[in-house]
C-alpha cells in the first residue's frame, strides 16, 4: 500500500501548481524524470542558481520529508540543498549530482509536530555553468497523531449545601457540588481535587465524578467540624462538615 503524499504536485505532475519558483536555469518538463511526464529540470551555460518551494499546512504528527535528485557536471562550489521550514525551525540536507538517473534522496526524518503547522518544503541549486539535473518525486510521508479529545471545563462549581452533618464517628455523608460545564450535556474533562482541613475529624473517601456534579464521600473520625474544599480545574467551593459524636 502506498503512503499517502502529504506533499500535492510534488512529482511536478501538474507542472508549478502550488510552487514558488525563483531563480535562473530551470524548467519544468519531461527530460531525465524519476517517475510520470515532468520533473524540474535544470541547465545552462553560464553559472545560475535557483531556489523551489512549496508550503502546506500539516497536522500535528510524524513526518519524513524528501525528494530525489538526479544530474551531473557540477562544480566545486555548487550546492544542491533541500530544506524543511517548520515554524520556527529549518532543516536542510546537501546531496550532489551522481550521474544520468542515479537518483539521490535527501530526507529529514522524524520531524514532530505538536500542532498543526505551516510547513515549506523547498530545493537549492547553485551550479556553475553546464551542471544539469532533475529534482523529482518530491514528498511528505508520515503519520498524524491521534486526536486529542477536546476539553470541557468547568465554568462554575457550587457546594449543593452549606454544610453537611455525619451522625457519629465511623460513619458516612455524601456532599454534592454542582458543576456548570462549558457544554452542560457532558461531564467535565477538569480535574478534581478535594481537602479537608482538619483530618483528624474526617477524612475523604470516594469522589465520584458525574454529568453536571461531583460526590465527596467523607467519613468521621472524631466529634467535630471541619471544612471541605473541591477544585474542579480553576473553580473552588467549600462546605462544612459536622460530626455529631
Amino acid at each position: 500500500m502506498q503512503e499517502k503524499n502529504y506533499l500535492t504536485n510534488g512529482d511536478f505532475e501538474a507542472e508549478g501548481e502550488g510552487w514558488k519558483i525563483e531563480g535562473s536555469g530551470y524548467k519544468i518538463n519531461g527530460e531525465d524524470v524519476r517517475n510520470g511526464s515532468f520533473g524540474l529540470h535544470f541547465y545552462a551555460e553560464s553559472d545560475f542558481s535557483f531556489t523551489a518551494e512549496k508550503t502546506v499546512k500539516l497536522p500535528a504528527g510524524t513526518y519524513n520529508i524528501g525528494g530525489y535528485l538526479q544530474g551531473g557536471s557540477a562544480g566545486a562550489g555548487d550546492i544542491y540543498q533541500f530544506y524543511v521550514v517548520a515554524g520556527k525551525t529549518t532543516k536542510t540536507v546537501d546531496t550532489s549530482l551522481d550521474g544520468y538517473l542515479n537518483w539521490n534522496q535527501p530526507e529529514i526524518k522524524n520531524l514532530v509536530l505538536t500542532e498543526a503547522t505551516d510547513v515549506t518544503v523547498g530545493v537549492k541549486v547553485k551550479a556553475t555553468a553546464g551542471a544539469w539535473g532533475t529534482w523529482d518525486d518530491l514528498y511528505i510521508n508520515g503519520e498524524e497523531a491521534a486526536p486529542v479529545a477536546a476539553k470541557n471545563a468547568c465554568t462554575k462549581l457550587k457546594a449543593a449545601k452549606k454544610s453537611y452533618t455525619i451522625k457519629k464517628k465511623g460513619k458516612t455523608v455524601k456532599a454534592v457540588f454542582k458543576i456548570t460545564a462549558a457544554d452542560k450535556t457532558k461531564k467535565t474533562t477538569d480535574k478534581v481535587t478535594v481537602k479537608i482541613k482538619n483530618k483528624k475529624i474526617a477524612k475523604v473517601t470516594k469522589k465520584k465524578l458525574a454529568k453536571g456534579k461531583v460526590t465527596i464521600t467523607v467519613k468521621g473520625k472524631k466529634k467535630g467540624k471541619t471544612r471541605l474544599t473541591v477544585k474542579v480545574g480553576s473553580k473552588s467551593a467549600k462546605t462544612t462538615i459536622k460530626v455529631k459524636k
